[in-house]
């Protein structure tokens, strides 16, 4: 894997995928797929949202089954920087994709941790992280019986599409103009591109929204 990242970071239906013991067909391609491309030693971590995900409405016993699936991983949990790299990606993606549709604040956040974290996203549903705004890195879909049984994905967030809209985004006129802000950090510059994707173009209020919606879109 690239020097740049650190890891992989797990979308919740990875770990959905991973609870069904009934099925070894999905545990034999999921490593199958890891070992062609050199990452069944990465480290794979976990959004904190995808707790929240996983465990809502269940029974107690699934319950169980994820929280062993999870002990297994490092959460990553969220923060500030995290909800203000969520902010730039909703309308980043809102631009580049469909302005008529919010994407899923659960993805947003996901998404945004994996930006901040220098980490890969593994995944079973590209739709959820889908081009221009994240860059597509490996992909296959295993057949059983001649149909599409289990689609894997690993991308990584497209820096470049993201930080050309951050640039730019007085262009666009579906973003609410901001307030500049000012946050203090020990940080080196080179440090904060990967930690905070902007420290003066986020509306505080606009990452406190995202918070608030979590339990709303869950």
């Amino acid at each position: 894997m690239a020097n740049k990242y650190i890891g992989l970071l797990a979308d919740t239906n990875f770990f959905i995928k991973l609870a069904q013991k009934k099925d070894k067909d999905i545990h034999k391609d999921m490593l199958t797929f890891l070992k062609k491309h050199k990452l069944e030693k990465e480290n794979i971590y976990f959004s904190a949202i995808t707790c929240l995900e996983l465990f809502k409405d269940k029974d107690s016993n699934t319950r169980e089954e994820y929280k062993k699936t999870l002990s297994r991983h490092t959460i990553k949990n969220i923060d500030e920087d995290i909800c203000m790299n969520a902010s730039n990606l909703a309308n980043a993606m809102q631009y580049f994709i469909d302005k008529t549709k919010k994407p899923p604040t659960a993805d947003l956040l996901i998404g945004a941790t994996a930006f901040t974290h220098q980490l890969l996203i593994i995944t079973t549903d590209l739709k959820d992280f889908c081009p221009p705004i994240f860059k597509i890195k490996h992909s296959h879909v295993f057949l059983h019986g001649g149909q599409d049984y289990l689609a894997i994905y690993v991308v990584e967030p497209n820096e470049e599409a993201i930080k050309e809209f951050i640039d730019n985004c007085e262009k666009y006129a579906y973003v609410p103009e901001r307030e500049s802000t000012t946050h203090s950090s020990v940080d080196t510059g080179e440090e904060r591109t990967h930690k905070q994707i902007t420290s003066e173009d986020t509306d505080t209020k606009e990452f406190e929204e995202i918070l608030n919606k979590i339990m709303e879109d869950n």
